[in-house]
């Protein structure tokens, strides 16, 4: 797409956001008998601080992009036939103005609810949330997670069969996937989050110009052979609230990615190169609580996860491992005039358990995976009124430094509509996560109308 076209693109576009932002018709739900509409539009801009074009680790014949335009619209149908019975359907179409491969027209959610006062089902693609731990959630097990953008970290609704009943004062969850569904997680060399060198030494022959290509042929099947299953059993008492589960899945983010040389050409000092993903499974079992006195909190979760590597032998798999956060935050009311202040202070460990004299951090070519060992998280959200919020959001290693710093302010001008504007800082050590990408600091700003 040339300049002149994304110019005209990006008129007509927002045009037709603002025009459906302020048209007095969207300002309500609509809602017709047991039908009922809504919509969400919304505009995400980001510019990154640094041009990477240019720079050694990166393919300079790709088209690398500084900034990013997307656009989306999530029209919701919702549709009551019964007092019991509740059929939600939510499409996004998508357009990115930068990287045209993104755009793309597919189910967010959809499912059928029936419920009682006892129980209730739902049928279809879902978000599954467990845990009550913020930011790191170790028993969040049937999440999926966009690591296109590994930071901006777009969460996925999964296909599932849900089942909520009330047994008393216990609430037990039971989940089933038919079919696996794995993380997106895009490697071409033009993604900014890629990580991959453009070139590098073949055979001890020289440097090469390296082209990637994905296999993922040892992907499990889309079919019930790959299906899952989970259940989480919880309780609220005076004040506590806690919970105990169980789930049979697999790794979301690839258990390993393997790097085979398939070709090279001398002539033109070119080497094609598989990243070979594998999806291995596991079991987690592990549990979840929260509790307050006055304005204080705590909260913490732990999840023991067992891989196909019980003995330790496979270099390619992680040993069991066990996964824990820890936080306490704290809620002070007008602490400056009317504002309002709340912050949470998590700690986490990520390591082997049994140790065997090594880790699993940053193994089998898979930064992801597991990128700290010992970790603090943060989070402060600051509330000026009802329409005006800044939230900061911080992670730093406590091995190596790498760390990731979040500040965003939000606006609401009239109900439906929020404005955000926000960045995203990151740095450390070249071979921690966060350092490997600190040319990617960036600013972003979004619209949003929803009703």
């Amino acid at each position: 797409m040339n300049p002149p076209t994304l110019h005209k693109n990006a008129i007509f576009l927002s045009s037709l956001l603002l025009i459906l932002l302020f048209h007095p018709a969207l300002h309500a739900k609509i809602k017709k008998g047991p039908l009922t509409f809504g919509s969400l539009f919304q505009y995400e801009h980001f510019s990154f601080l640094q041009s990477l074009k240019g720079l050694e680790y990166m393919d300079r014949t790709a088209n690398i992009a500084d900034s990013r335009h997307e656009f989306l619209t999530r029209p919701t149908v919702q549709w009551e036939p019964l007092p019991s019975l509740q059929l939600l359907a939510t499409p996004e179409f998508r357009g990115d103005l930068t990287y045209k491969e993104r755009s793309k027209i597919f189910l967010y959610e959809g499912h059928l609810d029936i419920f009682s006062p006892r129980m209730d089902v739902l049928l279809g693609k879902q978000f599954i949330t467990w845990g009550r731990a913020d930011i790191f959630k170790p028993t969040d097990v049937f999440k999926r997670h966009d690591s296109t953008d590994f930071v901006e970290d777009r969460q996925a609704a999964i296909v599932a069969l849900k089942g909520d009943i009330s047994l008393g004062p216990w609430l037990l969850e039971l989940v089933w996937a038919p079919f696996f569904e794995k993380d997106a997680l895009r490697l071409e060399s033009k993604n900014r989050w890629s990580g991959l060198p453009s070139s590098g030494l073949i055979n001890n022959e020289g440097p090469f110009g390296l082209n990637y290509r994905v296999a993922d042929e040892n992907d499990p099947p889309l079919d019930p052979r790959s299906s899952q299953a989970g259940v989480r059993l919880g309780r609220s008492f005076e004040a506590w609230d806690f919970a105990f589960m169980y789930a049979a899945s697999y790794d979301r983010t690839p258990t390993s990615i393997l790097q085979q040389v398939t070709q090279t050409n001398p002539a033109t000092g070119t080497a094609s190169i598989d990243l070979v993903t594998s999806y291995k499974h596991r079991h987690v079992v592990g549990g979840d609580f929260a509790t307050h006195w006055r304005d204080w909190g705590i909260r913490g979760e732990v999840a023991y996860t067992l891989t196909e590597d019980i003995r330790g032998r496979d270099p390619t798999i992680d040993d069991p491992y066990v996964q824990w956060v820890l936080g306490i935050d704290y809620t002070w009311v007008d602490f400056f005039k009317e504002w309002d202040l709340w912050m949470i202070v998590q700690y986490a460990l990520d390591t082997e358990l049994p140790s065997r004299g090594g880790t699993n951090q940053n193994g089998a070519g898979n930064p992801l995976k597991h990128f700290f060992q010992n970790a603090l998280f943060s989070h402060l959200k600051l509330d000026f009124d009802f329409f005006t919020h800044l939230e900061i959001k911080g992670y730093i290693n406590l091995e190596n430094g790498d760390r990731l710093l979040q500040p965003e302010f939000q606006w609401n001008p009239f109900d439906g509509l929020t404005l955000i504007g926000g960045a995203d800082f990151m740095g450390g050590p070249a071979n921690a996560l966060f350092g490997l990408y600190q040319n990617n600091d960036r600013i972003r700003f979004s619209v949003k109308y929803e009703f």
